[in-house]
């Protein structure tokens, strides 16, 4: 794959840095929704502290 694309190298750092920024962003985004969904529907207090 890496030498298919070797012609893409000319597009730059910033092809590689883009989707690995959204890659990261959507798993951070997702990380978040799942805590806070957890946090509203669980019974059970306390686990981090959080009052």
């Amino acid at each position: 794959m890496v030498k298919e694309n070797k012609d893409g190298i000319i597009f730059g750092v910033t092809a590689a840095l883009v989707p690995g920024a959204a890659i990261a962003m959507l798993t951070v985004s997702v990380n978040f929704v799942v805590d806070w969904l957890l946090k509203r529907t669980s019974s059970l207090k306390g686990g981090r502290g959080d009052e």
